[in-house]
């Protein structure tokens, strides 16, 4: 009898071991995936040229596609491309993407990280009515990073949201004093490269 009861326990307990692999199994899956995202972000830190010193009040909408291979459920990498819009000007950020999930579970903690090139889609001609300047003037080195929650619906579609921190390369384009008042609303005549900073949220798809 206690022979028996051995062999059942052993069944059950084989049988507990192959449906605990088997979802193992099904829940890391190496594969493609896709997210669209659409954020928003404001300028922060200071813009400082020619002895100028402004607050980067600076706003910009971002919309950015992703493709990546999913190597587990932790770990994806891969490239991201979109489109960042400023008030009178755009760029093109292409970069390589990382993405690291914490944990395995239905809400996931993620931290990601962007970095490439920014090239100009568009951009104003003429400075700034008010502050005579033309912001985001050249293409340059792009990079962004943050952390966020990914929400899992099921096992092909999850929604995303992130706090981000976005630094573009780019140059600040003025004119000089001692430049007459009426041409500088027409043209600059000084070029400073810079960094600008800005802080915002980003909402997405994963699929």
């Amino acid at each position: 009898m206690k022979f028996r009861y051995i062999i059942i326990i052993l069944a059950l307990f084989s049988g507990t071991l192959s449906s605990l692999a088997q979802q193992n199994q099904k829940t890391k899956t190496s594969k493609f995936v896709y997210a669209t995202h659409f954020g928003f972000s404001t300028g922060i830190g200071t813009l400082a040229f020619d002895e100028r010193h402004w607050d980067n009040s600076l706003n910009l909408f971002k919309i950015q596609q992703f493709l990546a291979y999913q190597f587990n459920n932790y770990i994806t990498f891969g490239i991201s491309g979109g489109i960042d819009i400023w008030k009178k000007t755009a760029f093109i950020p292409l970069s390589l993407s990382l993405n690291v999930n914490f944990i395995d579970r239905k809400l996931v903690p993620f931290w990601f990280l962007n970095t490439g090139y920014s090239f100009k889609w568009y951009g104003s001609q003429r400075p700034d009515a008010m502050q005579r300047v033309i912001y985001g003037s050249t293409a340059g080195l792009y990079g962004e990073t943050g952390i966020g929650m990914k929400i899992n619906m099921n096992e092909k579609i999850a929604f995303l949201i992130s706090a981000n921190y976005t630094v573009q390369q780019s140059s600040i384009k003025y004119s000089r004093e001692g430049t007459e008042g009426s041409f500088s609303l027409l043209y600059t005549n000084s070029q400073q490269r810079m960094l600008y900073h800005f802080l915002g949220l980003k909402l997405g798809i994963l699929y």
